[in-house]
């Protein structure tokens, strides 16, 4: 039997059997407004649920993980990834391609609009501990949580950038651009 895969917020990605997403940039892409409307499938529907860089752009987490767990099949996997709210780069101007991901490209209204549409916002940046308390909140056994560089790799596989190495001496958690947790519906 082949396993269903939903991958909301998938923007052009093409990971999954099934395809959710505020803009639908093509046509397998069912349109849905997360903040607001229920997933529009059945419950028990999918074997996997998987979110990257959707989560942060969530008002509600905790809505947006129900309706996840609700079309989850007992024992079905959700994983996200999403940015690393300890990640040094966020938070030095020195970075402005990185600070602007989160600060200045909406403060100035630069935000690639043709890219994540007009309604496009970052509402909220988190560390490890705030996915495990929203996972375990929304009734999801966690399996696993790690850090990912830049290029969603592993971080204990992941080449270091000489700036890296040197904040990695002070905090490893904040050498890491994303955070990905892979939760089990129970």
């Amino acid at each position: 039997m082949k396993r269903r895969i939903l991958n909301v917020g998938c923007g052009n990605e093409t990971y999954g059997t099934d395809f959710l997403d505020v803009y639908s940039s093509r046509k397998e892409i069912i349109k849905c407004n997360f903040q607001k409307d229920e997933f529009p499938f059945k419950n028990d529907t999918f074997d996997e649920v998987y979110g990257r860089s959707v989560f942060e752009h969530l008002q509600n987490p905790g809505k947006f993980l129900e309706e996840c767990k609700r079309v989850l099949k007992k024992g079905g996997e959700i994983k996200i990834i999403t940015d690393n709210a300890a990640y040094y780069r966020f938070h030095l101007r020195l970075f402005k391609k990185d600070l602007g991901v989160h600060y200045e490209r909406y403060e100035n209204g630069q935000l690639n609009r043709a890219r994540s549409g007009p309604k496009d916002k970052h509402y909220l940046l988190f560390t490890t501990l705030h996915l495990r308390n929203f996972f375990l909140d929304s009734g999801f056994k966690i399996k696993e949580l790690k850090y990912l560089n830049d290029s969603y790799i592993d971080c204990d596989k992941a080449a270091k950038k000489p700036l890296d190495l040197l904040f990695g001496l002070i905090d490893k958690r904040i050498i890491y651009r994303f955070v990905k947790i892979i939760g089990e519906k129970i």
